[in-house]
């Protein structure tokens, strides 16, 4: 889990690959967010965490190596516009806050997952579990939003993001 406000301002040592959703179904996520919780919850620390402004699913973080604008162009030259689905709203807990997420598949995204994961890189935690973060509350908070929707909702995506420690860089697929 990652703030995109740290890649912003560049406080990572690795470089990260984002899938960037399109904007209405990014205007959609923010709307929700903004709706399901309260301004009260979010943990904040100093400028950092609170809630994701720009919606995205990180595709690998933990690159080791920076890339070029044509490197990456050349990984991402077959990959086409795909949809993603949006299974339910869980949580990541640790010390100090609760990651509120909804839950996200997609055999497109997997496979971009394993792409970028045979790139030099110390990604943490091997085991890929997709996920779009929509918030960082407060210790405990974040039990009552977990749910689990009927219904799932698919989004598109088309663009990737590539963070090289904050210089971001965007790729329209296709």
């Amino acid at each position: 889990m990652i703030s995109l406000m740290k890649l912003v301002e560049g406080k990572y040592d690795y470089g990260c690959v984002m899938a960037h959703i399109h904007e209405e179904a990014a205007r959609k996520v923010l709307d929700f967010n903004y709706k399901t919780i309260s301004e009260d919850l979010i943990y904040k620390e100093g400028n950092e965490f609170g809630r994701e402004q720009e919606p995205h699913i990180t595709v690998k973080y933990g690159l080791v190596n920076g890339y070029t604008e044509e490197q990456m162009r050349h990984l991402l030259r077959q990959v086409t516009p795909f949809d993603v689905e949006l299974k339910s709203v869980s949580i990541f807990e640790n010390d100090k806050f609760d990651v509120v997420k909804f839950d996200v598949d997609g055999k497109e995204l997997r496979a971009l997952n394993e792409m970028f994961s045979m790139l030099p890189n110390h990604d943490e935690h091997p085991i890929y579990h997709p996920h779009m973060t929509l918030a960082y509350l407060k210790k405990g908070s974040g039990h009552r939003f977990i749910r689990s929707p009927k219904k799932s909702a698919r989004v598109r995506v088309e663009a990737i993001v590539y963070s090289n420690r904050g210089e971001k860089s965007y790729y329209k697929l296709g």
